[in-house]
């Protein structure tokens, strides 16, 4: 019997790649928002969402306070608006932007005074 020497697996590398970018994401994720009111609709939150709280910075904010404040909230993957996230995110140059596609199924888990 002959043994055949295999040298590359990249189809199968690629395969598993490919799983995984066409698997539908489920489930909940916690969001981050920096706000310069202090009080907040909790049942209208706001649309544009960080995904990383390290990637949280004023510098995108359009009224910027004497005092910010970190919404986070919880909403399910599939609120996430994947086309407008990603011009937002080239836009903005940050890859952590994230929106939504209805802020009042975004559940808020704490509001807390911003500190960079």
């Amino acid at each position: 019997m002959a043994l055949k020497k295999f040298n590359s697996f990249q189809i199968n590398e690629d395969f598993d790649n490919q799983i995984e970018a066409t698997e539908i994401a489920t489930g909940e994720t916690t969001l981050y928002r920096l706000t310069s009111h202090s009080v907040i609709d909790l049942n209208d939150p706001g649309e544009f969402y960080f995904s990383n709280k390290e990637a949280v910075t004023p510098d995108l904010l359009d009224n910027k306070g004497s005092e910010l404040f970190l919404l986070t909230v919880k909403t399910d993957v599939s609120n996430i608006d994947k086309e407008a996230s990603e011009k937002e995110a080239v836009s903005h140059g940050n890859e952590s932007i994230v929106v939504v596609k209805d802020s009042t199924l975004c559940s808020v888990v704490s509001v807390a005074p911003f500190q960079s």
